[in-house]
């Protein structure tokens, strides 16, 4: 934890689970937005209303969740912004979950590493429309916040076993 990761961010969660293909998960470097320092601060949703299957809060689960949204028809400004840009020569970044986005906030921001400038950060968590999970970063308490606030993002991706 704390790492150098492939992509250029820092290694955040190590699965202890040698027999998953779920390696470890690395958050993006600062910078990671068309070169700017700070991370964009962006609405996670144009809509009030949203509906999605149940989406899981667990570590491992960002991706699923991220996927979910993107195949969905609903328009998610935050989960763009990832998609815009490839880091580290890697395509596969997506918001983390709430669980995946407080282990950073404990293992890479409550260390003064990742350069992590927002005040709260969107997860790919959503609650109940038109509530998704965000943490703010002064304390790590995890919030459920309105879709059409504006919140910084970090997009994270997974290392997986070839």
């Amino acid at each position: 934890v704390g790492a150098l990761g492939p992509g250029g961010g820092l290694i955040f969660w190590v699965n202890e689970d040698t027999e998953n293909d779920l390696i470890a998960l690395e958050v993006a470097p600062s910078g990671w937005h068309l070169g700017n320092e700070s991370d964009p601060t962006i609405v996670w949703g144009t809509s009030d209303e949203f509906t999605f299957p149940k989406m899981k809060k667990t570590v491992g689960s960002g991706l699923a969740n991220s996927e979910l949204i993107e195949e969905s028809d609903f328009i998610c400004p935050a989960l763009w912004q990832i998609d815009l840009v490839s880091i580290g020569d890697f395509d596969d970044w997506h918001l983390p979950s709430v669980d995946e986005l407080q282990l950073i906030y404990e293992n890479i921001h409550s260390l003064g590493l990742g350069s992590l400038t927002g005040e709260q950060y969107w997860s790919s968590t959503p609650v109940f429309s038109p509530f998704v999970y965000s943490i703010i970063f002064s304390d790590g308490e995890q919030m459920m916040s309105n879709v059409q606030m504006a919140f910084s993002v970090r997009p994270i991706r997974q290392i997986r076993r070839d």
